[in-house]
């Protein structure tokens, strides 16, 4: 159980820097989303370290038996649509935790590991619950950002399947449309040796890959655009909230396999701004037939 949450939070580090150098500048996310994401991530840091120290202790380590890659896997469907990477990840994922953490910390407690115990109560706990806030915060934000021309993930394209390429490899679609456009022309005019066909081939793949990446911003941003009104919010906060709503349902049907399951933590998801109204009717398994919501 130790190993599991280590592994975890092992996993929470990668992706909370993954959502800041994927998404944060592409999608013109300002300066409060780095912020809550790299606490999010130097949080995460600190439950991991202090975790796999207390492994050690118990004269164990992180990497001596083998785990689940349940939350890797959902950044793979995600990859592409921000909304739907704080759906899943930032919002069900980590409220999922909240969920189980208590009788967590019970189990360490009645088996007389009051240490372990101590550490998720005063330390884990607490501050996984900030993290499902930022996820909620910024789900929110980037629905009722209604600025026709920024760059919001309002249209919900289909999920990647597993094992899909991740940016952060070297491909261009990580960057802006002036970034990739720039070194595309850079490119063409460097110039080639016509008589050298190994550079000329590698330059042509090169020049393929970048344009590649215009063709998926060109796309990215005509989904948007397509997707607009689909998001477009009431006049009044009440109305707004439930646009929010209905857009993470259907965002966590689409990419999130399977009814979510109870118990809830009502408590914890609370006082992360998660209210029932989000989750409860993504938890009744009648919405999905076969894996797939029903509309």
């Amino acid at each position: 159980m130790l190993h599991s949450l280590a592994h975890t939070e092992s996993w929470a580090v990668d992706l909370s820097w993954d959502i800041v150098a994927r998404f944060g500048a592409p999608m013109r996310m300002p300066r409060e989303f780095f912020d809550d994401f790299t606490r999010v991530a130097q949080d995460e840091g600190r439950h991991y370290t202090v975790l796999s120290a207390r492994m050690r202790e118990l004269g164990s380590h992180y990497g001596a038996l083998p785990a689940h890659d349940g939350l890797w896997d959902s950044a793979m469907r995600t990859s592409h649509c921000l909304l739907a990477r704080l759906a899943v990840e930032h919002c069900v994922h980590e409220a999922r935790g909240l969920d189980v953490l208590p009788t967590t910390i019970s189990r360490f407690r009645a088996g007389g590991d009051e240490q372990t115990a101590k550490i998720l109560e005063d330390v884990i706990y607490p501050e996984e619950i900030t993290h499902c806030a930022a996820g909620v915060r910024w789900f929110r934000y980037l629905c009722l950002r209604s600025r026709k021309d920024d760059p919001i993930t309002c249209s919900v394209p289909e999920p990647q399947p597993h094992g899909s390429e991740l940016p952060g490899d070297g491909t261009p679609d990580t960057k802006t449309g002036q970034g990739v456009e720039d070194e595309l022309t850079s490119r063409q005019t460097q110039g080639v040796n016509d008589n050298d066909n190994t550079d000329q081939g590698v330059e042509d793949e090169r020049l393929s890959k970048v344009a590649h990446g215009i063709n998926g911003l060109d796309k990215m941003v005509e989904e948007v655009e397509h997707g607009f009104e689909k998001c477009k919010l009431g006049d009044n906060l009440e109305e707004d909230e439930a646009a929010v709503i209905r857009t993470f349902h259907r965002i966590v049907r689409k990419y999130f396999r399977g009814p979510l399951k109870p118990p809830f933590n009502k408590e914890a998801r609370k006082a992360a701004g998660f209210e029932p109204s989000w989750y409860e009717p993504l938890a009744v398994k009648e919405a999905y037939v076969e894996g797939e919501p029903v509309e």
